[in-house]
């Protein structure tokens, strides 16, 4: 009879453990999908940020690239409209830094890391694709229902596109109701904030934020007081220092005394602006 006994079952792999942050603006998950959103000669770029707690998408909108500048823009707004959550969580892309930092750390791995750092929030970084369900989830609910109204309503750009989005995310908080809490995203805000779980902080003045949320770079002050930049000699403010820090924006930098830290948080003094 031995030969009827089954075999046993191989073991599987554990069950993956789903957590959740209680406080709305504790955590916020984010990450961006390159997908045919709309007809074009390429993929175009969706970045969205979720408020793990709530399931809200606290931001959303299509990107021109992939680049650190498109990501801290889109940070920025969010800052600027909730304030400052506690920790954000992204997946290992080196843009954002492939290991966890915490707030005040001055060992970070890229200029995403440095930025929210000074800015007091914490960086996690997710193990695995896995790990990131929940902006996953958003990601195929959008890509099911996107490209299909972008069709209908003939969307062809960037500007089109994100004014369709910003009105099918107030359609999504308001209706859609999300597995888990059995809540919309607007209930579960209204819920969390009723049960005194908020956590977003006050966000510095709009002038911290364009310091901290833009590329910084350190340069040698040559004898002539000048600073070598994007390929030309710059000129800049006698400061008595050999180095500085150039704090670039898309548009224009500034060269500034001392590079800013989590400690220091503040504008040094500024040594020269210039448009790009």
């Amino acid at each position: 009879m031995a030969h009827l006994l089954r075999e046993p079952l191989a073991r599987g792999p554990k069950p993956r453990r789903r957590w959740q942050r209680k406080g709305y603006g504790d955590l916020l998950q984010h990450d961006s999908s390159p997908h045919q959103w709309w007809p074009g000669d390429k993929l175009q770029i969706l970045a969205l940020t979720i408020d793990d707690a709530t399931r809200s998408t606290v931001g959303g909108g299509f990107i021109e690239a992939e680049t650190t500048f498109a990501h801290l823009g889109h940070v920025r707004k969010i800052f600027q409209t909730h304030g400052l959550p506690n920790d954000f969580y992204t997946d290992g892309l080196s843009l954002f830094g492939h290991e966890s930092r915490k707030a005040g750390d001055t060992n970070t791995l890229s200029q995403f890391q440095r930025a929210l750092g000074c800015l007091g929030v914490s960086h996690l970084v997710a193990k695995d694709p896995q790990s990131k369900g929940k902006i996953e989830r958003q990601f195929d609910f959008w890509q099911k229902r996107l490209p299909a109204l972008f069709r209908l309503e003939g969307i062809s750009n960037h500007a089109e596109a994100n004014e369709l989005l910003d009105t099918q995310i107030d359609w999504y908080e308001q209706n859609h109701i999300c597995r888990t809490t059995r809540l919309t995203p607007r209930q579960a805000i209204e819920q969390n904030q009723s049960d005194g779980f908020a956590c977003w902080r006050a966000a510095p003045e709009e002038s911290l934020l364009k310091l901290h949320l833009s590329i910084h770079h350190e340069r040698i002050v040559s004898k002539a007081n000048q600073i070598s930049f994007l390929g030309r000699q710059w000129d800049i403010t006698p400061c008595g220092s050999t180095r500085v820090c150039i704090v670039q924006q898309p548009e224009r930098f500034w060269v500034i005394a001392n590079k800013p830290t989590p400690q220091a948080p503040q504008w040094p003094d500024i040594l020269a602006e210039y448009h790009l």
